[in-house]
């Protein structure tokens, strides 16, 4: 079962962390357009960001555990707090024989499966 305080730490992080990251999106679009809104925003904001190169989903993955979630050479699982040690840099979805399961908040049935969504690593 898992500690309700530690679910709670890590949600309080989580959205600490999603907050900071707002507010500097949000500090970051107004100092690179400064003087436009509505679809004129738009438009330059599509203009600079719409294409973009996808990994695909097995390397999304293997990008996700070995760099982006590691943590000092260790993943945490969200759902059952099990930390697994997974060397910063290793590029494979299992290691020392335990493969590293990637739950999708939205199921990947919803987009039939279809890059780049399959592979977007924050959902």
């Amino acid at each position: 079962m898992k500690s309700p305080v530690s679910v709670w730490a890590l949600c309080t992080l989580f959205n600490m962390r999603a907050a900071i990251i707002l507010v500097a999106l949000v500090a970051c679009t107004f100092a690179l357009y400064d003087g436009l809104s509505g679809a004129d925003l738009r438009a330059a904001i599509k203009k600079d960001y719409y294409s973009h190169h996808t990994l695909g989903y097995k390397h999304a993955r293997e990008h996700m555990y070995g760099v982006i979630d590691n943590q000092d050479g260790y993943l945490l699982g969200i759902y059952t707090d099990l930390v697994l040690p997974f060397p910063y840099g290793y590029m494979h979805t299992s290691y020392s024989g335990t493969d590293v399961n990637c739950e999708h908040i939205v199921p990947q049935s919803f987009f039939g499966k279809k890059d780049p969504m399959v592979s977007d690593v924050h959902h």
